[in-house]
């Protein structure tokens, strides 16, 4: 039996970034059932113990472990990714990466800070917050139908039968619990001795009941983890029954997410090579090869940022006569622009067409992202206006770059599937909100291989609003929505670094459709590079480390900047960068990783 005055466990089930003190004390959750031991971790295998349930129990495995093999005072829970931060500083949530001095340091990961705060009250956890599917702020929902949304509703309604027949004190908190509108999520908290004991007790009683009364034999992965996602429920109910029915006092610390760590860039070996490829480009006559054909939306202000896009296709393929550029536009397109384009195009021997599309059909979807137009339906309708002898195309949203030729891109298998596509930066959040399988791997909209002689078969349009009749309420990314839920299980994924996001260089805080691996492969040998979310590499304050290779290409355009605007432009970069604390953190980050950035 382990004796301490405060232990708080920090739940582990594969190598992270380890916090340990003296009070936190990492623990693998699961030993059993894993291959190999954690060295800086107590497992929860030893004495009694519920390890081989982790699959479906998640966390509270840990909190099992502790009521019956650790004497203490005060009880804590966490996770490697999500803890309590106890430094008096941050005043909201935030976000690290390695764990290191510095974040020990910024959270008051220390004994002191946390034995000073927990003693002066019952009970430590996070905020509430209000309910709601991800993305979508103002659909806030009841915790009830928040979880029959996202789950299956008759496993809550099991619960909440069997808690009405465990304890009739608590009961009443769970109803108030389940149609409010705010709740906390994760099983975080340090709470007083008994407390901790009555509520383990409880809830595992209340859990093990249910339990019985399932068949989880078809749940996929992610639902399988039902008693952890009930015992989210249970944990904000008895925080609530022992406020109001016994007195406890509950204090709410803001809480630190691990977030997914940056990769380095390797930018100047990128425009080093950009830069010899144009010395050594030579024109050579039209290629009697199958035309590789792009494709693009864009307006006339995006117009300038589509040329820096087509000449890092270009410049990369290796035949750019065989390349055919196809223009999306809505009519806005000016001549000038168009023969700006042209010229790009003419350089390097390739052909391009200026196809004008009438969107009027297009304008009852939603554009609900203030950086994004109705150009970006075209995806959905550009099978109807190029030429029927265009089977296949690529297509490239206007804030990407090549850093490599595109043929291996254009010969892929499609395996049957109509759309190929790249997974998202922020997929796995991105597949809950629409309810999607488990299976389905979201797909990043901004790069696109399109099968055109199947998708002129397909009624896109009654698909389309059939998707949009059944989740319209929580589309938030547009198009790229639409694409996913119309193609879900039905696309090939692609090789992450066909769409290496902004993401995979800064510290992300979301849940990618990726692992770590693939980031890393894809960092060190990018294909596509997608200036993803709202600051793009024509802003001062844009985050990606590719910054230079845009204006790289871009000045090998007719939008090219003059020496004046040159020089404006590096100063406002030169101020940002090196007054803006967390493009430098992002810099050290990413040097931690391994690899050279910037």
């Amino acid at each position: 039996m382990t004796k301490k005055n405060f232990f708080v466990g920090v739940c582990y089930h594969r190598p992270a970034p380890v916090i340990k003190t003296e009070i936190l004390q990492p623990i693998q959750v699961g030993a059993a059932l894993a291959k190999s031991k954690l060295d800086f971790a107590v497992t929860d295998d030893t004495g009694k113990n519920i390890s081989n349930k982790n699959k479906t129990w998640c966390e509270i495995t840990a909190a099992y472990w502790m009521r019956h093999n650790v004497q203490a005072e005060y009880y804590g829970l966490m996770h490697y990714r999500r803890l309590l931060s106890f430094s008096p500083k941050v005043k909201a949530d935030r976000s690290f990466v390695r764990a290191d001095e510095r974040d020990y340091k910024r959270f008051g990961w220390n004994d002191q800070a946390i034995r000073d705060f927990v003693n002066t009250t019952d009970i430590v956890t996070s905020p509430k917050r209000s309910i709601y599917p991800v993305g979508l702020p103002g659909k806030v929902m009841t915790n009830y139908n928040m979880y029959a949304r996202d789950h299956r509703k008759e496993d809550l309604n099991a619960c909440i039968e069997i808690c009405r027949a465990t304890n009739e004190d608590i009961f009443p908190f769970l109803l108030q619990t389940l149609k409010d509108t705010t709740t906390r999520f994760g099983n975080i908290s340090i709470m007083r001795c008994d407390l901790f004991f009555e509520y383990v007790d409880w809830m595992v009683t209340v859990l093990e009941e249910t339990e019985c009364q399932l068949d989880t034999s078809s749940y996929d992965a992610y639902q399988s983890r039902v008693i952890g996602f009930l015992a989210e429920r249970l944990t904000e109910t008895y925080f609530r029954y022992a406020q109001s029915a016994k007195g406890a006092k509950i204090k709410e610390l803001s809480v630190a997410f691990n977030a997914k760590p940056p990769q380095p860039a390797l930018v100047s070996e990128a425009i080093t090579a950009a830069a010899k490829q144009v010395a050594q480009k030579v024109k050579t006559p039209r290629s009697p090869l199958e035309p590789i054909n792009i494709t693009f939306a864009v307006d006339d202000e995006y117009a300038k940022h589509a040329a820096a896009t087509v000449h890092s296709v270009l410049l990369n393929a290796k035949i750019p006569e065989r390349y055919h550029c196809y223009i999306f536009h809505k009519g806005d397109l000016t001549n000038g622009s168009y023969r700006k384009l042209k010229q790009v195009t003419n350089g390097f021997g390739a052909q391009i067409s200026s196809v004008e599309i009438p969107i009027g059909s297009l304008r009852w979807l939603p554009t609900n992202r203030a950086h994004t137009s109705m150009t970006t339906y075209y995806r959905l309708v550009m099978h109807n206006y190029l030429p029927t002898h265009v089977h296949r195309i690529i297509y490239m949203d206007a804030d990407t770059l090549a850093m490599a030729p595109l043929e291996e891109l254009w010969e892929s298998n499609l395996d049957d599937n109509i759309i190929g596509a790249a997974p998202d930066e922020g997929g796995v959040l991105q597949s809950r909100r629409l309810r999607m399988s488990v299976s389905h791997r979201y797909f990043n909209a901004g790069v696109l291989i399109l099968d055109m002689n199947e998708l002129r078969k397909a009624d896109l349009n009654a698909l389309v609003q059939n998707a949009f009749e059944d989740r319209g309420e929580y589309i938030t990314l547009q198009d790229q929505d639409l694409l996913n839920i119309i193609f879900e299980n039905k696309t090939t994924s692609l090789d992450l670094k066909w769409n290496v996001n902004n993401r995979i260089f800064v510290r992300n805080d979301l849940d990618p459709s990726y692992s770590d691996d693939q980031a890393r492969t894809a960092a060190q040998n990018p294909a596509i590079l997608h200036f993803t979310d709202t600051r793009k590499p024509w802003h001062a304050k844009c985050y990606n480390p590719y910054y230079d290779l845009y204006w790289f290409h871009r000045n090998h355009t007719p939008w090219a900047e003059t020496k004046a605007e040159r020089s404006k432009r590096k100063l406002r970069r030169w101020l940002w960068c090196n007054l803006n604390s967390k493009y430098k953190q992002n810099i050290a980050d990413a040097l931690a990783v391994g690899g050279r950035a910037l």
